[in-house]
């Protein structure tokens, strides 16, 4: 029996979920303790038999529950691992896609109603707000000093540098990803509510959807940019389809293709990126094992990983022995910068695949597909972009090796699950 009461107990978990939503963009270290004070909040409101008992006995929380399936995969991967500090840093690294759905099966639906989960995703968007405002302002600092117009795009622009110190350093297809889901809650979510100052409220929507756009370009994240394009589509489906809004539905079929035209055309340095990827993926030159180009690099390194899942396809080489195989490839290929850099595989699927083998994969296939088969009959569209942003950046981006990507799929995964009642009759 815990010393605390329920509502107690509720209201630190709801504290929490803002805060998580707060610094999953900015801190890491910051997210780390806040996911220790929900464990340590869970473990003293006890109940445990009760909660055993709710998420057996409940669909809906035996279905959040089984998210976390694919975390016991990758214990069961360190049965056959040999490097086994590997393996256990990478179960640490992985432990949100236990805790959150283990959690969040387990809370009191009544208590999180529309308007608190409404509250813990508006936390998210200010973040990523806030923290892009602050990257231009570095960015406009630095280029002053450097004068170098590069300090506006891709890594130079996600880094904070502070009297020469790195004081924040972000991936420009994380950072782009955040962005665009942020985009896709500010449409969804805020604007629905319709008041007499609702007309203000549409234009501080637009104007901040194409500053997030601006951003997004600046960056100059090849996924980031189609990821907005991905958000832009589902929106323009949700308005004409479920909304019945076909003017806004117009305005926006003729922004978005301006929006990329002045782009282009003004920021060429991102749009650079594009074109360059384009012409290595249509060219029939063989790639220079020697390349610093990201496009061509992955094709590299997608090569070396699949010719390791040809012997290792059903069971894969364990959850710890990833990247001793892949290092050891990319030797054997003489593949120098993905080798010097000690790549992993660039591909969540692909990576999976190599860790946990084909069942692993069909797991996380599972994890994406059902939810958004579900989320579709309902027309939970915010949980349906989610689930394609993810799924998209999963193609060029081991998201879950890294702990800036792991909780953010883990804690909005469980957290736009959970919220489906919301959208339920």
């Amino acid at each position: 029996m815990s010393i605390l009461n329920k509502n107690t107990h509720n209201k630190i978990y709801y504290y929490n979920f803002l805060l998580l939503a707060f610094f999953i963009p900015i801190q890491e270290n910051i997210v780390a303790i806040l996911i220790s004070i929900l464990v340590l909040n869970w473990l003293l409101e006890a109940n445990f038999v009760k909660k055993a008992k709710e998420v057996l006995h409940d669909r809906k929380r035996s279905f959040l529950f089984l998210f976390s399936i694919l975390y016991f995969f990758y214990l069961v991967g360190l049965l056959y691992t040999k490097n086994l500090q590997s393996g256990f840093f990478d179960v640490q690294v992985k432990l949100s896609l236990l805790i959150f759905p283990l959690i969040f099966s387990t809370l009191d639906f009544d208590f999180f109603d529309k308007k608190k989960i409404n509250k813990i995703l508006f936390a998210f968007v200010l973040s990523t707000l806030l923290l892009s405002v602050v990257c231009l302002i570095t960015a406009y600092f630095d280029y002053r000093k450097s004068l170098w117009i590069n300090e506006f795009y891709y890594v130079p622009l996600s880094n904070i540098n502070l009297f020469g110190k790195e004081i924040l350093s972000k991936h420009p297809s994380y950072f782009a990803m955040f962005l665009n889901f942020a985009f896709g809650i500010i449409f969804l979510k805020f604007a629905e509510n319709q008041t007499k100052y609702s007309f203000l409220k549409n234009y501080l929507i637009i104007f901040t959807s194409i500053v997030i756009f601006i951003f997004v370009s600046l960056l100059s994240s090849k996924a980031g940019i189609a990821g907005f394009l991905i958000v832009s589509c589902c929106i323009i489906v949700y308005l004409i389809v479920y909304k019945k809004q076909y003017f806004i539905s117009f305005i926006m079929v003729l922004t978005v293709p301006i929006l990329f035209f002045f782009s282009i055309e003004l920021l060429p340095n991102s749009f650079n990126r594009i074109i360059s990827a384009t012409e290595i993926i249509n060219s029939s030159e063989k790639i220079n094992k020697n390349t610093i180009d990201g496009t061509a690099e992955r094709i590299l390194v997608w090569n070396s990983a699949l010719e390791i899942l040809k012997n290792n396809f059903l069971f894969g080489v364990g959850t710890g022995d990833v990247k001793d195989f892949l290092v050891k490839e990319y030797k054997k290929e003489n593949i120098t910068a993905a080798y010097k850099q000690k790549l992993n595989a660039h591909n969540q699927y692909i990576q999976t695949s190599l860790s946990i083998g084909f069942f692993g994969l069909i797991v996380l296939l599972i994890s994406l597909l059902l939810p958004f088969v579900d989320s579709f009959k309902i027309g939970n569209f915010l949980f349906i972009i989610f689930l394609l942003l993810i799924s998209f950046n999963f193609l060029f981006e081991s998201m879950l090796e890294r702990q800036s990507g792991v909780v953010f799929y883990a804690f909005f995964n469980s957290l736009l699950f959970f919220s489906k009642k919301d959208y339920e009759s």
